[in-house]
């Protein structure tokens, strides 16, 4: 994922740079195995596929960012995401209104059946997405509200 490159400070000279849709993934292949379970209400399959993700956490997101866990609060399933000294905040925040299209065309685009299954459940749930990035004590945040995902 390349959203943060544009909000970096710095370049990190470390080779181990993953895709956050390997950590998106994760979670929804998690979501697979439940959407088998033909018993359990889409709230059930939701918060059982955060479960077995949360198993797996945390998880390098690359660009200086760590998927630490994941939890529903409110209306979001919200992504706590740790971010180094190398990922701009201020920048982020600045430009949410670049930043939030961008996050959201990258998830659209992996196309897979397991993604659309989990914006299925999401919009079943009335719930959006957050990811909240955490630097020191600071915190911003990305929602992604139910209808736009």
């Amino acid at each position: 994922m390349r959203i943060f490159s544009y909000f970096c400070k710095k370049e990190k000279s470390d080779n181990k740079k993953t895709d956050m849709k390997k950590t998106i993934s994760l979670m929804l292949l998690a979501m697979a195995f439940c959407l088998g379970i033909v018993s359990c209400s889409d709230n059930q399959k939701l918060e059982t596929a955060i479960k077995i993700a949360n198993r797996q956490m945390p998880k390098s997101a690359g660009e200086g960012l760590t998927v630490e866990r994941i939890a529903i609060e409110g209306d979001y399933v919200t992504y706590y995401v740790t971010a180094s000294e190398y990922v701009d905040l201020d920048a982020i925040e600045e430009n949410m209104e670049l930043v939030k299209p961008i996050l959201l065309n990258q998830l659209k685009s992996a196309g897979d059946e397991e993604m659309k299954a989990f914006f299925t459940l999401c919009k079943n749930e009335n719930k959006g997405l957050a990811y909240k990035y955490i630097q020191g004590g600071r915190e911003v945040t990305v929602a992604i509200e139910p209808n736009e995902l």
